[in-house]
């Protein structure tokens, strides 16, 4: 997985909680994104993953 670059903003003024608050909705709606491309991935290869060679390498 490419894993994102940190997008919180670390200046300090009168709307650091909302970019705080906003960083940490992004990182979490990122996660979830992560894990259903995950799932997305293993049911397009389902064929795949269950029939690997006895060697155990994933051959694409």
């Amino acid at each position: 997985m490419i894993k994102p670059a940190n997008t919180q903003v670390s200046t300090y003024n009168h709307t650091t909680n909302l970019k705080i608050f906003h960083s940490n909705f992004r990182n979490r709606s990122l996660k979830i994104m992560e894990i259903q491309y995950y799932f997305i991935f293993l049911m397009k290869n389902y064929q795949k993953l269950a029939f690997l060679g006895n060697d155990g390498r994933f051959n694409q």
